[in-house]
């Protein structure tokens, strides 16, 4: 291997090195900044945007109703806490025959960003 191209082989081994350690920095910096953001958040606020956002479906598979409706709906205030950069607001889903209980994960950063899971 020529001179040249040893040059050429390390500047670009270089770059990578230095574009990932800018990525990992700007990473940290955007956790850090929304654990920031989620320090600041009222648990109510996540709640009610939990609330609208079950309310606004009408057909959700994934809570195997229909329709669900504010008296379906039963929240576990005295659990509802944050978690890192979210807000973990558990919740039940109250049937006819039965209930399930279930999880949303509210980002701090943007309440509008919620993800669902069933315990």
């Amino acid at each position: 291997m020529s001179q040249d191209s040893k040059v050429v082989v390390l500047a670009v081994l270089g770059v990578f090195l230095l574009l990932g350690g800018i990525n990992a920095y700007s990473k940290n910096k955007s956790t850090t900044e929304e654990r920031s953001i989620c320090a600041n958040i009222n648990t109510s606020d996540a709640v009610f945007k939990v609330e609208k956002d079950l309310l606004a479906r009408h057909n959700s598979s994934l809570f195997q109703e229909q329709v669900i409706n504010i008296n379906s709906i039963l929240f576990h205030n005295e659990t509802i806490g944050k978690k890192g950069t979210r807000v973990i607001v558990p919740f039940t889903i109250i049937r006819t025959l039965d209930q399930s209980e279930y999880e949303a994960e509210v980002r701090c950063s943007d309440l509008s960003i919620i993800e669902y899971r069933k315990i």
